[in-house]
């Protein structure tokens, strides 16, 4: 019966619930996806809301802003960051304190003064800076080819090696600093005037001078309330003993002048304090050009950050932030904005939980499909089983044709091939009784002339004829005989088909069997040599022994036909897998290609008319081939691996039911 669901064909049977499956995962993902979004939009309007609050807390408490030490016109390669100090700093020259902090390096494009042509080994170095509530850290690695330290009885601090530093104080006032050593210990600090002269020595700053293979470090600490908003400092260089003039001078700015010098950026210490009081992972303060200023946490970014975005991942953290953010301002100028950032992992864990859950449900979803699927399926074999048994009961062993198949009247393409097999069987039936009708005629009318023929070329016999009659009359008499033997083997063929079912079945011994038939072709083909070999004291079959010397005659009047007289034809016989395999090998001609699929069928020759002799109607090894299937087993024909000819195999189980045998 057609239903709409049959209309859609097989294939869309078939697909159409994993289709319609499909979509759940699909819209259920989305949908967490479009949540998910739409919570963290939520939770970035919050924070930027929270942004705006402690906006307004700080312009409300202006005493916070007051620890921001801000420089108009502020030029990020003279500026210093520093950054907030995480540990405790032993002033040692050692570095194993300053693992945590980043360096600036200075090469040959901070150059600030220069004598004498610049070689990359003379002179480099790296600077740390770090800050905690009182002190001013700084920590220099310093490579220098040729070090001259000060000499003791020498008033002048600059005529050395020594590192300068630039500054003004809380005041605003301009101070400028030498830092030497006579030799690697503690350092010496003096501040002197710009002709480069010691106006005094200076123990607020201290510091360590340690002695590397690649020149020097310099660890410093300077007390907070010597330095005010700008800030600068370098590495001078003198090479000669002798002139102990100044070689290079490389520095972050010129040290020479207030108005030369750099930005200094200092952790505001209070403003920290109370940002990190506030409820949020992490609050920063960044100036106008992305720098950090303060934040809430040393965790905090210490780097420039990317342009402000909604969402990003830190160097830091495997977590995923959000962010809002708000301007501030100090004393009518804008001096950078306000980031709140809190982690989504609420958001996340949300979204892994709620990810997890459709997996669940898509699992079952898709089980209880595969179920579906498995029961449109079972339909669907059901059908083609259904449609093979109508088939197989329409059509005999022998190929008749007993009755038509039911006619489908749905639409799909199972019920388009039955009735297409319905229509095949129908005509098939027909071409069968034809051919039916046409052989039993033919038998018929062939056998009448054949007597006719034979019975008057015996009478001309009798008769005197010349010798040119006689050459005639034996053409004549050889196609007489090849008829009749047409007319014999094609009863032959008959008989045995139809005996087959009335015919005794029993166990005999397939050695005894092979053994005397072959003894027989000693002496029914003295011209040829056999060679028989034999893997088994007894091979025991259920059968009819007979047929199987028919089958095996047969195969060896081929081989005969084939193979040269001077050229054994070889019988094997062994036991393999419980079945009894045996081989005929034959020298001669390979088989023509795409013959093995047909050569055991009925009226098949692979024989040259022309070198014909006698009839060769192919039904030989098409009965061989009904013998062997009769007892279960299988029959082929292959080239042998040399080339030089064929080897015909047959398979038949061993001790077969003779309930298994009858089809």
């Amino acid at each position: 019966m057609s239903t709409p669901f049959t209309r859609i064909g097989l294939r869309g049977q078939l697909a159409l619930p994993f289709t319609l499956l499909l979509f759940f995962p699909i819209f259920g993902y989305l949908g967490i996806f479009n949540w998910t979004a739409t919570l963290e939009q939520n939770q970035q309007t919050d924070l930027t809301r929270a942004a705006q609050s402690i906006t307004k807390m700080l312009a409300a408490n202006p005493s916070l802003l007051k620890e921001i030490r801000t420089v108009e016109n502020l030029a990020p390669n003279r500026d210093l960051y520093v950054h907030k100090m995480t540990s405790m700093i032993q002033l040692d020259g050692k570095k194993n304190d300053w693992s945590q902090v980043e360096s600036i390096q200075y090469r040959k494009n901070h150059l600030v003064e220069i004598n004498l042509p610049y070689s990359s080994d003379s002179l480099s170095f790296d600077l740390k800076l770090s800050a905690d509530t009182e002190f001013l850290y700084g920590f220099y690695e310093i490579r220098d080819d040729s070090i001259i330290y000060r000499e003791i009885n020498n008033l002048s601090v600059h005529r050395n090696d020594h590192i300068q530093i630039g500054l003004t104080d809380p005041d605003g006032s301009y101070h400028r600093y030498t830092i030497a050593t006579f030799q690697p210990s503690q350092v010496t600090a003096h501040i002197i005037s710009n002709s480069g002269r010691s106006i005094r020595k200076e123990d607020r700053i201290q510091g360590s001078w340690l002695a590397t293979e690649q020149g020097y470090n310099v660890e410093i600490k300077i007390p907070l309330t010597l330095i005010g908003d700008q800030f600068a400092t370098g590495v001078a260089d003198v090479d000669d003993p002798e002139s102990r003039e100044i070689k290079y001078v490389m520095a972050s700015a010129l040290t020479g002048s207030a108005n030369e010098l750099g930005a200094l950026a200092i952790p505001p210490v209070l403003l920290e304090e109370f940002l990190a009081s506030l409820p949020y992972s992490r609050i920063s303060l960044i100036d106008k050009h992305d720098r950090v200023i303060a934040f809430s946490s040393h965790k905090a970014r210490a780097k420039p950050l990317s342009p402000a975005s909604s969402s990003y991942f830190t160097s830091d953290s495997d977590h995923r932030f959000i962010s809002g953010d708000s301007g501030i301002s100090y004393q009518g100028t804008d001096i950078g904005r306000i980031i709140v950032e809190e982690t989504n992992d609420q958001i996340l864990t949300f979204y892994d939980q709620a990810v997890q859950k459709l997996l669940i449900r898509s699992g079952l979803i898709f089980a209880l499909g595969l179920l579906c699927w498995y029961l449109l399926s079972s339909i669907v074999t059901n059908r083609l089983r259904r449609l093979k048994q109508h088939l197989e009961s329409a059509v005999d062993t022998k190929g008749r044709i007993l009755h038509s198949l039911p006619v489908a009247d749905a639409s799909d393409e199972i019920s388009d091939l039955s009735r297409s097999f319905s229509g095949i069987v129908d005509r098939l039936k027909q071409y069968n009784q034809h051919l039916e009708a046409m052989a039993s005629r033919l038998a018929h009318e062939l056998r009448t002339p054949v007597s006719v023929v034979r019975s008057s070329l015996e009478n001309l016999n009798k008769d005197e004829i010349s010798d040119d009659q006689i050459i005639y009359v034996k053409r004549a008499n050889k196609g007489v005989e090849r008829l009749n033997t047409i007319l014999n083997k094609m009863s032959e063929a008959t008989r045995l088909e139809e005996s087959l079912d009335e015919e005794e079945i029993d166990t005999f011994d397939l050695v005894k069997v092979v053994e005397g038939c072959v003894n027989g072709y000693e002496i029914a083909y003295p011209d040829n040599n056999f060679l028989l070999s034999i893997e088994a004291d007894m091979v025991r079959l259920t059968g009819i022994a007979d047929l199987i010397a028919q089958m095996l005659d047969k195969l060896i009047s081929n081989a005969v036909e084939f193979s040269p007289a001077e050229n054994p034809i070889r019988i094997r016989l062994n036991v393999e897998d419980h079945d009894a395999l045996l081989r005929v090998l034959n020298d001669g001609p390979s088989l023509p290609v795409m013959s093995e699929s047909n050569l055991f069928d009925s009226m098949v020759s692979l024989r040259k008319e022309r070198t014909m002799e006698t009839s060769h109607l192919g039904l030989g090894l098409y009965i061989a081939r009904i013998i062997t299937e009769f007892h279960g087993g299988t029959i082929n024909a292959t080239d042998r691996e040399d080339g030089q000819g064929v080897i015909i195999t047959v398979r038949i189980p061993l001790m077969r039911l003779s309930a298994r045998l009858r089809p």
